[in-house]
């Protein structure tokens, strides 16, 4: 098997097992057992347990940037809301929800990090999240300049806040309380979400 895909089997065994287990229960053994591999093979692509653990981490990074792009041109004034803001803010929420939706594995390992696992990682959330602060933030400029949202509004805040609930959201939705959600439907739940948000934040919305 060439380098690359060797690599990326690796990775793919040891996103099923950090999913299952969490990184502190999971051993490079685990791993190496299901990738079906020499326990010398997988330290020819990773130094050691952590990082395997970032390179995912990075991989789930460049997977949310390429899914979060919006086309400014796909968004009407039409259905499902009739506001061209709250289509827009519906169809940020969407995608990142569906990021963690259509991807149980990478779900559970990004939603159940908790801060003062590892500094390392702390660091990496950090740069993570605050990738997504700005888009939020660019996000929160648009409705300004529509005259939707306030130009006192402090936008980090108002963008931590936002990716606050988000995230909380998503744990519920994807991790524990799965099952009565999908149950029940996500895209009921989905325009529940983006009304409450679009209420609190834009002067007009429906």
């Amino acid at each position: 098997m060439k380098g690359k895909l060797r690599k990326k089997q690796i990775l793919d065994c040891a996103k099923k097992i950090f999913s299952e287990k969490g990184f502190y229960d999971t051993q490079v053994d685990d791993i190496i057992k299901m990738a079906r591999i020499g326990k010398g093979t997988i330290y020819q692509y990773f130094r050691n347990k952590d990082d395997v653990f970032l390179t995912l981490l990075e991989v789930f990074a460049q997977e949310w940037e390429k899914y979060s792009k919006i086309r400014l041109r796909d968004i009407t004034d039409g259905p499902p809301f009739g506001s061209f803001h709250v289509n827009y803010l519906y169809e940020r929420i969407s995608k990142t929800l569906r990021f963690f939706q259509e991807d149980p594995e990478r779900s559970n390992i990004i939603l159940r990090m908790g801060p003062g696992v590892n500094i390392e990682f702390d660091a990496y959330f950090k740069r993570l999240e605050s990738r997504i602060i700005n888009i939020i933030i660019k996000d929160l400029v648009l409705a300004q300049r529509a005259k939707n949202l306030s130009l006192s509004v402090d936008k980090e805040l108002l963008a931590n806040g936002i990716l606050g609930s988000v995230y909380r959201m998503a744990h519920s939705l994807f991790v524990t309380d799965r099952d009565k959600y999908a149950a029940s439907g996500f895209e009921e739940y989905l325009k529940q979400i983006v009304l409450v948000i679009a209420h609190g934040i834009f002067y007009q919305n429906l």
